[in-house]
């Protein structure tokens, strides 16, 4: 298992932040769109009041002392339901080595034992299988698909949860 760290999100990371939330291979699966400056600084606005809010939010991951993705809890509604989901973005150099899997694992052990969750939900789109096999070896069980506005499309998401074991 690799030595992750989870360190708040500042201002100072917008350079990480704008080469991954502008790469159209990491962002149009997911979010369907690329960020623009002004999305970035509004974003990051977004989750530094969450921090305040709610105490979680996303946050940097680091490996080996460099930036390796992004992820963290967010209180989300999903169909009028009020969630906690866990969520992240991994860099492309950073994929398929397990990291996303051992990320998950972590946040889902932060949200019960630190933040005292029930349960928590990973939404992805239903044509995302690496998200979904993530979702499944931390033992996440369907728990509905929506359809969720990008842009102008209505895209078909999955919904898994993860109860307190």
């Amino acid at each position: 298992m690799t030595t992750l760290i989870y360190q708040k999100i500042t201002p100072d990371d917008e350079a990480f932040l704008t080469k991954l939330l502008t790469n159209p291979n990491l962002m149009m699966l997911g979010w369907g769109k690329t960020f623009t400056k002004k999305d970035i600084d509004l974003w990051i606005t977004k989750i530094l009041a969450g921090y305040q809010q709610d105490d979680f939010s996303y946050y940097l991951v680091i490996n080996n002392q460099q930036p390796i993705g992004i992820a963290g809890l967010l209180k989300t509604t999903i169909n009028q339901r009020e969630v906690v989901e866990i969520a992240y973005i991994i860099d492309e150099p950073f994929q398929r080595q397990g990291l996303a899997t051992q990320i998950v694992e972590e946040l889902l052990t932060a949200a019960f034992n630190v933040y005292g969750l029930e349960e928590v939900v990973i939404q992805f789109n239903e044509e995302h299988h690496a998200s979904r096999r993530i979702a499944e070896k931390n033992g996440a069980l369907p728990l509905m698909t929506y359809k969720r506005k990008q842009g102008t499309n209505l895209v078909n998401y999955d919904v898994y949860f993860v109860k307190k074991r």
